[in-house]
């Protein structure tokens, strides 16, 4: 480890600094030296070249670092397609070891953890599984609540695509764009189902569109429809407009724009240009041609050039709409596009939840998003609460545990929170019942288990 600087002083003169650095994660620990070079590349003439360096006298000894996992959310698995994530940490020194905490929650079926972190399998059945997973490095052992949900197979196939790139209509001009599909079984396979192609412009069965005008086409725009077949026979289409224009037209380069959650910041920009590669007649004045935009959002112009779409949309659904650009010359050109806006996700967590538990106990604790006026309903997802307490629709969580030895154990289930506008989430939990302290005599029940709460949101996405 070394760290350099640069400092001139005039002759005779003196320079004191303070500087801090930051050890590498993997420095064993142990005993240093900490020391400073003057002109380490012997780059300025000096009467001795022997008294550049000096070291504390005083050793500074390293600790090891704190052992900590970094993985807090693991992505969503498919049933029947492959998984592979690898978990991360912090402090490690030497061989490290993962495993799955003994009464700790199991993976999901398919899935196993390998000694190096390693999450991998194929999943085979869909559900949300709350699990600890433990490491243990140098000594240490670190330990963290993590939540995996498995969704089913996309069934419908769907061509995505909903805008091409217009073809430039001059025969020096190759044309290459493509189609994209999802759902059904891969491979896909592509064909024209309806309308025609521009003479020279072809599709190939993978969906790639390839290709030159041939001289003489005519300017303008057509509506073809294309067609998509996976490899069990499933069959969608969609209808898509082809559009020639001139070669020095201008053009949306934008053809797509990414999607939003309600009551979240929103920001794209969007871009054109001269489609032979001139420079654009600025400035350019966009606006809205056709449809709405989402309630929340604006678009404006952005120093004559970009348009930019931004705000917090306040209502899920899908819009669509038309965008428009001008230039300084009166040019137009208008490309459509669709905005999906999810429900809001939100994280759920325990407030003030109780530490160590026992039969007979009484239990009082909240589960909330934190997120005041949202008139949030709370529901038990899946697994079972220790018996004697419920969850009610506002989040608490209140009851006696029964005084039975058979309310002794670990308990794991999940609370699906939702509001009006169809946001939610989702929070993993593990609650442990431990068996009560014995009492009198001159013994103490030391060595009690601590806090047994433990928490991993998991955000629901809805599919549409």
């Amino acid at each position: 480890m070394s760290e350099s600087g640069t400092v001139t002083l005039p002759i005779g003169g003196e320079d004191a600094s303070t500087e801090q650095l930051q050890l590498p994660a993997t420095m064993p620990p142990g005993t240093y030296y900490i020391g400073c070079i003057v002109d380490p590349d012997n780059q300025v003439p000096e009467l001795d070249e022997q008294n550049n360096a000096v070291a504390a006298s005083a050793s500074t000894q390293v600790a090891a670092s704190p052992l900590r996992i970094v993985t807090t959310q693991l992505p969503d698995g498919t049933v029947s397609r492959p998984y592979l994530v690898r978990l991360a940490a912090e402090g490690e020194q030497g061989p490290s070891s993962w495993a799955l905490a003994p009464n700790g929650g199991a993976l999901p079926d398919g899935l196993s953890l390998a000694a190096d972190g390693t999450l991998s399998g194929t999943p085979t059945v869909a559900t949300i599984s709350a699990f600890t997973v433990v490491l243990e490095s140098g000594n240490r052992t670190a330990a963290a609540r993590l939540a995996l949900r498995v969704l089913p197979v996309t069934t419908q196939l769907q061509i995505t695509t909903t805008s091409l790139p217009p073809i430039v209509n001059s025969p020096g001009v190759p044309y290459q764009a493509s189609l994209g599909a999802s759902g059904g079984v891969k491979p896909y396979a592509f064909h024209l189902a309806e309308g025609t192609l521009p003479p020279g412009i072809t599709l190939s069965s993978d969906g790639v569109f390839s290709g030159s005008v041939r001289p003489g086409t005519p300017q303008g725009e057509n509506l073809a429809t294309f067609e998509v077949t996976d490899s069990v026979g499933n069959r969608a289409q969609a209808a898509v407009k082809i559009r020639l224009v001139q070669p020095g037209a201008i053009v949306i380069k934008s053809l797509a724009i990414p999607d939003s959650l309600v009551w979240a910041d929103y920001l794209v920009d969007l871009a054109a240009h001269n489609a032979d590669g001139t420079p654009l007649n600025k400035p350019l004045v966009w606006s809205v041609a056709s449809g709405s935009l989402p309630e929340g959002l604006t678009l404006r112009t952005d120093a004559g050039e970009r348009g930019i779409i931004h705000g917090k949309p306040t209502t899920a659904g899908t819009f669509a709409f038309a965008i428009q650009v001008e230039d300084a010359k009166g040019r137009v050109d208008v490309t459509d596009f669709i905005l999906r806006v999810f429900p809001m996700r939100y994280r759920v967590t325990a407030v003030n939840a109780p530490g160590a538990v026992h039969p007979g106990d009484e239990v009082s604790f909240s589960i909330t998003t934190g997120v005041p006026g949202s008139n949030m309903k709370y529901y038990l997802h899946s697994g079972r609460l220790p018996p004697g307490l419920w969850l009610g629709e506002d989040g608490n969580v209140s009851g006696t545990v029964e005084a039975a030895p058979s309310s002794i154990g670990v308990y794991n289930f999940a609370v699906e929170a939702r509001d009006a506008s169809g946001g939610s989430g989702l929070g993993a939990f593990t609650f442990e019942v431990l068996e009560s302290p014995r009492r009198g005599g001159c013994a103490s029940a030391g060595g009690l288990l601590g806090p047994v709460l433990l928490l991993l949101p998991l955000v629901r996405r809805r599919r549409w």
